[in-house]
């Protein structure tokens, strides 16, 4: 119903094949830890994304910037301490485009997820790992 209702809101790229990967290969009830867009491949796909934007999460009555501040000590983890935290936040999936964005401005260290983490999904936009 999103995607029917705001018809002008462009979806860029091909993030069907991620919509469709993140609806096959998980759990309903898994979290990622995600770019917080407004119509992100996430929530398309029935899933939950930790962050989102501000607006979801301070009508439900959650301090953004509390999240805020979470969610990047994930997106720029520099020590398996941060996994921690991850996994006690319920998260079990991370999703880190693989391009510059300008509504993504952490500073991600690209070699520690692929150090520490499994990847289950790449393309040309993004690439998941799993905690």
């Amino acid at each position: 119903m999103a995607v029917k209702n705001d018809f002008r809101y462009p979806i860029a790229g091909n993030s069907n094949n991620l919509i469709e990967w993140i609806k096959d290969s998980t759990p309903r009830n898994s979290i990622f830890a995600g770019p917080a867009q407004l119509l992100d491949p996430i929530t398309l796909a029935g899933r939950r994304n930790f962050l989102g934007p501000s607006y979801y999460l301070e009508v439900m009555g959650y301090d953004y910037a509390d999240r805020a501040g979470l969610v990047k000590t994930f997106f720029e983890a520099n020590s398996p301490e941060v996994l921690v935290r991850m996994r006690a936040n319920n998260i079990g999936y991370v999703l880190l485009p693989t391009t510059p964005r300008d509504d993504f401005s952490y500073t991600i260290d690209t070699l520690f997820y692929p150090t520490h983490l499994s990847k289950v999904y790449e393309d040309a936009q993004y690439e998941v790992y799993k905690l």
